[in-house]
């Protein structure tokens, strides 16, 4: 099997190293550069109105491919 190498040029030969190289390179530890704000609090649950709930539902494409379950949307 090849090496892998990240963008640094760093090689990855053992599977241990690939492991370790792939987990650094999909999940990356947060660095602190980005700033997380949460949204504020609220009831969501209460802001949804029966005409809101009928545009979303029927407003969904039927060109959509059926899911596993063989049904289009």
């Amino acid at each position: 099997m090849e090496a892998l190498t990240d963008v640094g040029g760093k090689q990855a030969n053992t599977v241990a190293e690939k492991e370790r190289m792939l987990r650094a390179e999909s999940f990356p530890v947060n660095d602190g550069d980005q700033d997380y704000k949460l949204p504020p609090a609220g009831q969501p649950h209460e802001g949804i109105t029966e005409q809101l709930f009928e545009r979303a539902l029927f407003s969904q494409s039927v060109k959509k491919a059926p899911g596993k379950d063989k049904e289009s949307f």
